[in-house]
C-alpha cells in the first residue's frame, strides 16, 4: 500500500520566492504554493488506486481479453521464453515488449469490438512506449520479460498456471498503460471534485506557529519551521490545539517516545 493522496493541482503565488537575482534558473522562476489540491483515494476496491490514477481500471471486457491472451503465453510461449531473473539484451527487451503494445492495443481496438474501444496502438507509439517502459533504471519491465520457476512463481517446476498468471500481470500492465495514453484529459481521476482535500499553507503555517509545541521541550515553533515526528498518518497543525508526536530537529534524540514524554508532561 501506498499513500491515496495525490497533487491534482496547485495554486501558486504570484510573485517569485527568490527575485529575479536567483543563482540559477529554478531560482529565478520558483514560486511557492499558496494552496495545494489533493486528490484523496477512497480505496474502495481495497488498494489505494481505486479511482484509477496511476493506471485505469480495466473494464470486464478488457480483463477477460487479458486472460485469454495471457492462456495463450502459457500454452505456446513467446513473450516469456527467457529463463532468467531479468532479460539482458537490450534490443530483445525493446522488440518483445514493443510487440506486447502492439498485441494488447489489438486486442482492445474497435476492429476486435473490445468495449470500451479504443483507437488501435501504432507501431511508433508502441515502440515510445516500451522506451519509456524499459529505460527508468528504478521501475522497469525487464524482469516481468521472463519467467525463471522458483523466482516468479513460488514453484520449482515450470507449471502453465505460473505461467499464465506471470504473463497476465505483463499484460494487465501494458493494457493499464495504453489506458491511461488514450484517456482524455477531462477523465483524469484529478477532476474527481468529490474526492478534494485542499490544503491551505498560510492558515497551516500559522496554526503550528501559534498552537503547536514540541512534546520534549514545550516551546513553540518558528514561523515556517518543519517539526520531527514518529507518525504516518499525522492530522497535520490544528485549530487552538497542539499537533501529537511534534518535536523540534534539536529534540530529535529523545530516548523515549513522543507520547509518553506528552503524557508525563500532562501530569
Amino acid at each position: 500500500m501506498h499513500d491515496p493522496m495525490t497533487v491534482a493541482f496547485e495554486i501558486r503565488y504570484p510573485w517569485r520566492k527568490y527575485g529575479r537575482s536567483g543563482r540559477d534558473e529554478f531560482e529565478r522562476t520558483y514560486r511557492e504554493s499558496f494552496i495545494t489540491i489533493w486528490h484523496v483515494d477512497p480505496e474502495l476496491d481495497g488498494s489505494d488506486d481505486s479511482c484509477g490514477w496511476f493506471r485505469p481500471r480495466l473494464s470486464k471486457d478488457q480483463a477477460s481479453r487479458i486472460k485469454s491472451i495471457a492462456g495463450d503465453e502459457a500454452r505456446e510461449p513467446w513473450y516469456l521464453q527467457y529463463r532468467g531473473k531479468r532479460i539482458e539484451s537490450p534490443t530483445e527487451a525493446q522488440t518483445l515488449l514493443t510487440q506486447a503494445f502492439i498485441l494488447v492495443g489489438k486486442v482492445f481496438s474497435k476492429e476486435h469490438l473490445c468495449k470500451p474501444p479504443i483507437e488501435r496502438v501504432t507501431h511508433e507509439e508502441a515502440e515510445r512506449w516500451a522506451c519509456e517502459m524499459l529505460a527508468n533504471p528504478v521501475d522497469n519491465l525487464r524482469t516481468a520479460l521472463c519467467f525463471l520457476p522458483g523466482w516468479h512463481s513460488n514453484n520449482e517446476n515450470d507449471r502453465p498456471r505460473d505461467r499464465e498468471y506471470t504473463a497476465e500481470r505483463l499484460f494487465w500492465c501494458v493494457g493499464g498503460y495504453i489506458l491511461r495514453e488514450r484517456r482524455p484529459w477531462y477523465r483524469a481521476p484529478r477532476w474527481h471534485v468529490w474526492h478534494w482535500k485542499l490544503q491551505i499553507h498560510p492558515f497551516q503555517t500559522f496554526k503550528r506557529w501559534a498552537f503547536s509545541r514540541c512534546c520534549k521541550c514545550g516551546k513553540g515553533f518558528a514561523w515556517g519551521a518543519s517539526p520531527c515526528t514518529g507518525l504516518w498518518n499525522s492530522e497535520g497543525p490544528r485549530w487552538f490545539s497542539s499537533e501529537r508526536d511534534i518535536y523540534h530537529a534539536s529534540c530529535d534524540d529523545v530516548t523515549v517516545s513522543a507520547d509518553t514524554a506528552c503524557q508525563a508532561k500532562a501530569e
